[in-house]
């Protein structure tokens, strides 16, 4: 349920694969400094926990994809919890900014603090998330990146976890990317279990072709200190890949007259000025390579405007952000581009919210992912945002042959 939204919020780790612990094998020991919302002060071990079922989540602070479910696990916690299930999310945060990240979030299952990273090195955690199962007898019986209702059912139900986390997609087609790598190539050396470390350096690059993969989509891009720009866009439509060039909130903005509704990818890796060059050297060649016009226009049309009406302390800037609470706000654009995406009308930020971030721990990152438009009008109402139409002349973008 969760693995398309997880997978667009890590898609930029170098890979998805991870290191990993034999199903079956004895659960290492956790290493923990201290435990937050435990009633009592005694030191926590899995030994102390056999006869119960544990959940252990690594997971960080800075970690959207992390932070984002935590409502739902804690929603499963307090279901679970009087069936001998105990929940422990494992962080190596320093204890100043983890403790400043707890006054902002109300959860109800342990935290617990590794200042050594100890039970990270015991269970080979190298990519977050993270979560295993234990059974009653101290064995696990379950690793991987999310779990489902189903699966903490099973557990408790039959001390062993025979469904296995949705694999729906091939591990060829989404080997995972940093800016500039290729997935697909990643993906092959996932799937001869290459060592990352060994990966070879990137040599200039420039690919534009068809997408093997119909499945998902995903784009990032970054600019290195010795002057390389790297992009990778793949199994992208072209009106979302000129939506992403041209820095637009959604693909409702781009009117694409083609009949091609084939997907693209496109993996970049060179030496370039700026990002904006780089963007403006790969639509040129798409241009150029597909024979087609990419074209503005002006036009009246009806545009839905969001407002702060109210100024309070869940709308704020970037720089009203502790760095420990990044994770808790959505910018506003995320909201835009939802809404666009679920109405195919047109949205646009007053000045009062360029820039703005909202505390989403009634709208996370999941349930923005899953909500439709009244859902989301309510949040943004209930944060002092308000939604008013208007009709002004607006700029459209145009493919066509």
């Amino acid at each position: 349920m969760y693995k398309k939204f997880l997978l667009s919020l890590v898609l930029l780790l170098p890979y998805i694969a991870y290191s990993q612990i034999e199903i079956g094998a004895k659960a290492p020991e956790i290493s923990l400094n201290k435990i937050y919302n435990k009633n009592d002060e005694k030191t926590l071990t899995l030994k102390s926990l056999e006869g119960q079922i544990v959940v252990l989540y690594f997971w960080a602070t800075w970690c959207s994809p992390c932070v984002s479910v935590f409502p739902y696990y804690d929603e499963l916690y307090m279901k679970y919890k009087n069936n001998a299930l105990c929940w422990i999310a494992i962080t190596d945060d320093p204890q100043e900014k983890l403790e400043a990240f707890l006054n902002k979030i109300d959860i109800n299952f342990w935290i617990g603090r590794d200042d050594s990273k100890q039970s990270f090195e015991n269970y080979k955690i190298d990519s977050r998330p993270r979560i295993f199962i234990i059974n009653k007898n101290g064995n696990i019986i379950y690793q991987g990146l999310n779990i489902t209702e189903e699966i903490i059912q099973e557990a408790i139900n039959t001390n062993t976890v025979t469904i296995s986390e949705s694999n729906t997609y091939s591990v060829i087609l989404n080997g995972g990317f940093a800016p500039g790598e290729d997935p697909l190539y990643n993906g092959v050396r996932m799937m001869l279990n290459s060592d990352i470390s060994s990966r070879p350096q990137l040599i200039d690059h420039f690919i534009i072709r068809p997408s093997l993969d119909s499945v998902w989509g995903g784009a990032g891009y970054r600019i290195t200190s010795d002057g390389y720009v790297g992009v990778t866009y793949y199994g992208g439509k072209l009106e979302e890949i000129f939506q992403y060039l041209n820095n637009l909130s959604s693909s409702v903005w781009i009117k694409n007259h083609l009949k091609d509704t084939s997907l693209y990818d496109i993996v970049y890796w060179k030496k370039n000025k700026s990002k904006e060059n780089a963007f403006s050297e790969i639509q040129n060649k798409l241009i150029d390579g597909l024979s087609i016009k990419f074209y503005e226009s002006s036009n009246q049309e009806n545009v839905q405007v969001l407002y702060l009406q109210n100024a309070n302390k869940d709308v704020i800037t970037i720089e009203q952000i502790k760095e420990e609470a990044y994770a808790l706000y959505t910018p506003i654009d995320v909201f835009v581009t939802n809404l666009e995406t679920k109405t195919q009308h047109f949205f646009l930020i007053d000045p009062s919210l360029h820039n703005m971030y909202i505390y989403n721990q009634q709208m996370t990152w999941e349930d923005l992912y899953h909500a439709n438009e009244s859902e989301i009008i309510e949040f943004l109402k209930s944060k002092g945002i308000i939604v008013k139409q208007k009709t002004q002349t607006i700029t459209t973008y145009h493919i066509d042959k």
